[in-house]
């Protein structure tokens, strides 16, 4: 918008003028004709948040203002009766939403509430700079408009929340046949603000809930209803049970949460019990504002390799999805989403996940431990290394043959899983990007998703533009390597649109397994487990060991059985094939340099401190001897005490054949 026209406006509705503008054919001229017909502003608050309101065409309106605003200027509309379960409203200020209503009563969603809505969108969007997709909330009757503006305008709606809502006239208000209860006034009124001229005409009409539900699931808008079981006023089964079964049919995203009593108006009015999950849900959805399509091209690709994994699971009921990663994988957040989900796309599925993320680990262990730590089928895949490869220190060439081995040993133990690439954000990522280049590690790791055909996910591209555009900041809304909430949304709003395209492309013809990039990636890598060792002295295996005295450890390298060695001259040995071999040992405090032999060759020395042992038994992967013959190898250790360190811990002997 012209910035002169942005002040005009301004300034009409904030001394409440309701001079007219003169419309122009223009983009702007929607707005300016809202702007004319605004008037009455008043500034006020509401629970303590600033609240502005005034009239739009003689229509009551009012936007609440958060404290702060969260990044992208998220909102929620609510259709009607706003003061009910305004809970949610209180929830979301606090998160940074704004919130805004204007009532248009006994409309009944019909054209004329909708060229309303239009304007005061526009008003709300251009004037106040709200986020350009709105979370939708309607309540009963208020279900009639959310699902007609949606119909009208999915791409403004990030998210539908839907509370006992009407979702056909002949539920509410006719009530045909004892679907819902009937009002003879608001069916009167309806039809003539429809202009329908009977009920069969009013009956036959297509765009209510009910029946957009296809539209909406191609639409890929995320829908959550609360229904109450005993409401007889809008019954859940002529409303959004025979929806969502619809909906869902077609691919869409639904929950539904079954709320509690006590129950009145005959079963139509509770209090919530799902406040804080229904906030959730909503802000999950809340999105930033589009870049141009070739900017945010750059953030995904091959989405068509997951169509026939998102087609399978459909179809077979059941479904087994492994993250694999470091600490942003281990620690809750985006990965919570996308099961969730997963769980809504495929309500009929009987999914099993299983988060094997261990933090600061990064591809070398990945390749050795995926098999034991995530053994069993794998149908979905979700795998990230970008920041630990970054940080770990080991050698590119390394890095890159783990890599490759993860994704090229996933394949081959599963031919038909559906493998997602996930490149996570980090500050010198970011830096990379702004001085117009690609991370390395990134551009690595890309190249071997792209050689086997495997969908990609680019966050650290997509951080870096968004920051480059001024959406949010990094040290107050992202704040570390480590994402606060809001970026761990960020990064499941991506993998969900990876998910939508996927949905949307057409079947990928079955991709054969392609000749490894480097002939000597670990696609085979292994570990053999602590109890394989032999002549153990001074040695033992604990079933669950634990450290003592107490201290930090990392995930799945405790309670688990480690190899524990003490003392000097403890010593064991391994017997193994494979052209690789390797210890994965949990260092602590006390680890003690450890000495290995190959094949009664000489003994060579390994520090096994990392620069975390003073405070973390840190599991971490030590390559000792590559390029092996094939055949049969023995491998002895024996540990050096040295300085008070007198112990080493093996989680398994790293092997790849």
């Amino acid at each position: 918008m012209r910035h002169g026209l942005r002040l005009a406006l301004a300034g009409l509705l904030f001394l409440g003028l309701a001079a007219p503008l003169a419309a122009e054919a223009t983009p702007e001229a929607p707005l300016a004709d809202a702007a004319a017909k605004a008037s009455g502003l008043r500034e006020g608050t509401w629970h303590g948040y600033r609240r502005v309101s005034f009239t739009l065409e003689g229509h009551a309106a009012w936007v609440t203002f958060p404290k702060t605003p969260a990044p992208g200027k998220p909102w929620v509309w609510r259709a009607r009766f706003p003061g009910y379960h305004d809970e949610i409203d209180l929830v979301l200020l606090k998160r940074g939403f704004h919130t805004a209503h204007i009532d248009t009563a006994n409309l009944y969603g019909s054209p004329r509430a909708m060229r309303l809505w239009d304007a005061f969108y526009a008003l709300v969007t251009r004037l106040y700079g709200l986020n350009p997709r709105v979370s939708l909330y309607g309540c009963s009757r208020g279900g009639l408009f959310i699902y007609a503006f949606a119909d009208r305008w999915p791409e403004r709606v990030a998210s539908i929340y839907g509370d006992t809502p009407v979702m056909d006239f002949t539920t509410w208000p006719e009530g045909k046949d004892g679907r819902g209860e009937r009002s003879e006034a608001d069916w009167a009124r309806l039809k003539q603000v429809y202009g329908f001229t009977s009920d069969a005409e009013a009956e036959a009409w297509r765009g209510t809930g009910l029946h957009l539900a296809e539209k909406l699931a191609r639409a890929h808008l995320p829908i959550w209803h609360t229904i109450g079981p005993e409401d007889a006023v809008v019954p859940p089964r002529h409303n959004t049970e025979p929806f969502a079964e619809r909906f869902r049919a077609a691919g869409g995203e639904m929950a539904i949460h079954v709320n509690k009593g006590p129950y009145s108006l005959r079963g139509h009015h509770f209090p919530l019990d799902a406040v804080e999950k229904t906030a959730d849900f909503i802000e999950a959805h809340a999105p930033l504002p589009d870049l141009s399509p070739e900017v945010m091209a750059a953030w995904s690709s091959d989405a068509a390799a997951l169509r026939p994994v998102l087609d399978r699971i459909r179809r077979q009921g059941r479904a087994r999805v492994v993250f694999l990663g470091g600490s942003i994988t281990q620690n809750p957040g985006w990965q919570n989403l996308v099961a969730e989900s997963l769980r809504r796309r495929f309500p009929g599925t009987d999914f099993t996940f299983d988060n094997v993320g261990v933090a600061s680990l990064g591809s070398l262990s990945h390749a050795f431990r995926w098999r034991s730590q995530a053994s069993g089928p794998i149908d979905l895949l979700f795998f990230e290394a970008a920041v630990n490869d970054l940080h770990n220190g080991q050698r590119p060439e390394e890095t890159e043959r783990a890599y490759e081995g993860v994704l090229r040993g996933v394949l081959q133990a599963n031919p038909e899983a559906g493998v997602v690439c996930l490149h996570f954000a980090e500050p010198r990522h970011t830096a990379d990007y702004r001085a117009g280049r690609e991370p390395a590690v990134v551009a690595r790791q890309a190249r071997v998703a792209a050689h086997y055909g495997v969908a990609q996910v680019n966050l650290a591209r997509e951080v870096a533009d968004r920051l480059a555009a001024g959406q949010f900041d990094w040290a107050r809304d992202f704040r570390d390597l480590h994402p606060s909430p809001f970026g761990q949304r960020l990064y499941y709003n991506a993998v969900r649109r990876l998910l939508d395209a996927a949905s949307d492309a057409s079947a990928a013809a079955p991709r054969p397994l392609p000749a490894p990039l480097r002939a000597d990636c670990w696609a085979g890598g292994d570990l053999l487990p602590p109890a394989k060792a032999r002549d153990l002295r001074q040695a033992r295996v604990d079933p669950a060991w634990r450290p003592d005295p107490p201290a930090e450890t990392r995930r799945l390298f405790v309670g688990c059985p480690l190899l524990c060695a003490e003392g000097e001259g403890a010593a064991w040995a391994f017997d193994f094939e494979g052209r690789t071999v390797g210890a994965l040992l949990v260092c602590g405090p006390d680890s003690a340099p450890l000495e290995w032999s190959l094949d009664g060759g000489p003994w060579t020395r390994l520090e096994t401190r990392t620069p975390w042992s003073g405070h973390i038994h840190m599991p971490w992967p030590y390559v000792l001897a590559d390029g092996l013959a094939p055949g049969a190898h023995a491998i002895r250790f024996r540990v050096r005490a040295e300085g008070g360190r007198d112990a080493v811990r093996l989680h398994g002997l790293m092997v790849s054949p």
